[in-house]
């Protein structure tokens, strides 16, 4: 018995990785750490970065974009809604909407209905197309966006459409533009 355990022993103690194995394996995970931490570092860089771009482009191109989508709301909704925003409510960007004649927003969700709220994408979708292809008629998917609204809404959501890619006329003496 004693001898048979000596052998087992000795075949555990011949084939167990010595001290130096174990310090080339501590050696590569620090490897491996080394280069996730300047992995996470290049992404941290980066989000920065991307971040502090969107901002810019908000900032630049946000008033704009929202201005014509509070007039293409208008028209959709027949002077229902007048205004199309964004606001920081408990720390997070929100998409908020006006009554015509109401002095707050609210924020488009629930209780808004399902059809204003496609209604407000429908206005924001125009707006940015217009401002990024401005005198173009991209090809814009509207899968089934307007199959539960009613013929007034129907109307009025097609109105914005068919002047999609035409040169917007120019400001009146009021300083209005003619349409959305």
């Amino acid at each position: 018995y004693a001898t048979r355990f000596r052998s087992n022993e000795r075949s555990r103690i011949t084939f167990e990785p010595g001290l130096a194995h174990c310090q080339g394996a501590i050696e590569a995970v620090e490897e491996e750490r080394r280069a996730v931490r300047i992995r996470h570092d290049r992404t941290a860089i980066l989000a920065t970065v991307i971040r502090h771009a969107e901002r810019t482009f908000r900032e630049e191109n946000q008033p704009q974009v929202l201005e014509a989508a509070g007039r293409h709301l208008a028209l959709i909704t027949s002077g229902r809604y007048d205004m199309i925003s964004i606001e920081d409510i408990d720390g997070e960007s929100k998409t908020v909407v006006r009554l015509a004649g109401e002095s707050f927003p609210k924020p488009v969700k629930e209780p808004l209905s399902r059809g204003i709220r496609q209604q407000i994408y429908l206005a924001l979708r125009l707006a940015m197309v217009e401002h990024v292809e401005p005198g173009e008629s991209p090809p814009l998917f509207l899968d089934e966006m307007m199959v539960s609204w009613d013929s007034k809404r129907r109307e009025a959501g097609i109105e914005p459409l068919a002047h999609l890619g035409k040169p917007e006329p120019e400001s009146g003496a009021d300083g209005e533009r003619g349409r959305p």
